[in-house]
């Protein structure tokens, strides 16, 4: 997980944002950051009910609370990413962020791109550069790290959140919506 992930599921919990509404789809303003909107399906399984519980939230919430108590958190990724939420990190939560990445630049390979004939978005995409990703955060620093455009299709954890990031960062990014997509396959 990244410190924009951290920040975000941070500010929408210390405000309860995530229980205000019925409705997962009901989108919501963040308290510290106001320029980001986002509704409850963006978040993890876990964390996009009203009323989160059980086992696994007890789980969750006890790592947490460890982590609350570390001398400090070493982050895969680098602060001039997004220095904002860094600063907001380290001024309002605990432990520290460290942040020694991208790891994926400790080695370097020239990667060719690889040409496909058979999905007009795979054409683009080729034509581009850039890859399709589910955007876990290290493809995210992958992408980042090779200048190649993105094309997200986040399906699980903070994927969504991940992907919101990239499009408000790289301009050449695209970002699918996983429930439309899940729709529009599930009713051809």
């Amino acid at each position: 997980m990244n410190n924009y992930v951290n920040v975000i599921n941070r500010d929408a919990d210390i405000n309860g944002l995530l229980s205000l509404h019925e409705s997962a789809d009901e989108p919501f303003t963040l308290i510290s950051f106001p320029w980001i909107k986002l509704t409850r399906n963006e978040f993890d399984y876990l964390f996009n009910k009203r009323d989160p519980s059980g086992p696994l939230f007890d789980f969750v919430m006890e790592m947490v609370i460890a982590l609350s108590k570390s001398y400090g958190l070493l982050v895969n990724s680098f602060y001039e990413l997004k220095p904002l939420y860094v600063e907001y990190w380290n001024c309002e939560s605990k432990p520290k962020a460290f942040f020694v990445g991208p790891l994926c630049m400790a080695r370097q390979q020239k990667m060719e791109p690889v040409l496909h004939q058979d999905c007009r978005y795979i054409k683009w995409l080729d034509q581009k550069l850039g890859f399709l990703s589910h955007r876990d955060w290290n493809s995210v620093l992958e992408s980042i790290s090779a200048k190649v455009p993105i094309l997200a299709l986040p399906m699980m954890a903070e994927q969504p959140l991940n992907a919101k990031m990239v499009v408000e960062l790289k301009s050449d990014s695209l970002a699918c919506d996983r429930l439309k997509v899940k729709e529009a396959i599930c009713h051809k």
